[in-house]
C-alpha cells in the first residue's frame, strides 16, 4: 500500500477577504472622524482663546487712553473703527459692545457697538444725558465680544469689566 502525502492548501475565500477589508476601512473611517471631531473642537477653543484676547486688548487700549479722550464719544468713535487685535476672527465675526458709564453714579451711560469687519464705524447710543459731566473722575467700562460659534453655531460672548479713573496713565 502505497500512501501519497496529502498536502493542505490553505488561503482565504473571497467573503473572508471582503470582511476584513471592510473592517480595516471602517476603522479608518473612524479614526478620521474622531480627527476631524478634534479638529472642529480645536477650531472652538482658537474661537474662544481669540475672543478672550480681544477682549483684553481692547480694555487696555481703554485703560491706556488719556481720561478725556476716553469720555469723549467722538475720540471713542474714531478709536472703535478699528478691530482690536488683527485676528481673522475678529474681522469677520465678531460683534464688539463697549459701555461707559459714569461711576459711581451710573449715569449717564454710552454704548458703542462695533459690528464685524475691518473698518466699521461703531454705532452711539446714550442713557441718561449725551455726555459725560465735567465733574466726572470715573468710569466703568465694559468690552463684550458676541459671536455664533463655527462648531454647533452657538451663540457665544466674552466680556470683561474695569473701573478707570482720570489721572497719570503708567
Amino acid at each position: 500500500m502505497h500512501l501519497r502525502g496529502h498536502r493542505l492548501e490553505t488561503g482565504d475565500t473571497f467573503p473572508e477577504l471582503m470582511i476584513s477589508v471592510v473592517l480595516i476601512v471602517g476603522f479608518f473611517a473612524a479614526i478620521f472622524e474622531v480627527n476631524g471631531a478634534c479638529l472642529r473642537y480645536i477650531n472652538a477653543t482658537k474661537e474662544n482663546v481669540a475672543a478672550i484676547q480681544g477682549v483684553q486688548d481692547r480694555l487696555e487700549q481703554l485703560r491706556s487712553m488719556a481720561f478725556t479722550d476716553l469720555t469723549s464719544a467722538a475720540k471713542m468713535t474714531t478709536t472703535l473703527t478699528a478691530p482690536s487685535n488683527g485676528a481673522d476672527f475678529t474681522l469677520g465675526q465678531v460683534t464688539e459692545t463697549v459701555t461707559l458709564v459714569n461711576y459711581p453714579s451710573g449715569t449717564p451711560t454710552v454704548t458703542f457697538t462695533r459690528t464685524p469687519g475691518a473698518s466699521v464705524t461703531p454705532s452711539v447710543s446714550w442713557s441718561g444725558g449725551s455726555s459725560f459731566p465735567t465733574t466726572t473722575t470715573m468710569v466703568k467700562a465694559n468690552v463684550r465680544y458676541t459671536w455664533t460659534m463655527t462648531l454647533g453655531q452657538r451663540f457665544r460672548s466674552e466680556e470683561t469689566e474695569t473701573i478707570i479713573s482720570t489721572g497719570v496713565k503708567r
